[in-house]
């Protein structure tokens, strides 16, 4: 995860020398939670307000919880009655 904030600027930038007028960024919610959550969060806080700054037009899709993942979750039932979420 360590070059995911800085890999994703190099994208934007490089759209940008492009000609791209209007990028979609796909990024998480984890941004509305970059204390708590800093270890999923630290990957998308930089490149989303990166982005803002840019001057083309954006949006910024933010995820939520992905069903494949969920299916890890899973694994805990065997060892008790919950699923826990961040």
């Amino acid at each position: 995860f360590a070059d995911d904030a800085m890999l994703t600027q190099n994208m934007m930038d490089a759209a940008k020398a492009g000609g791209v007028k209007h990028i979609i960024n796909i990024g998480s919610w984890t941004v509305h939670e970059p204390t708590a959550l800093s270890l999923l969060a630290d990957r998308f806080v930089q490149p989303e307000d990166y982005l803002q700054t840019l001057g083309v037009g954006w949006t910024s899709l933010r995820s939520g919880y992905f069903n494949p993942n969920l299916a890890m979750a899973f694994g805990s039932l065997r060892s008790s009655d919950e699923i826990r979420f961040p």
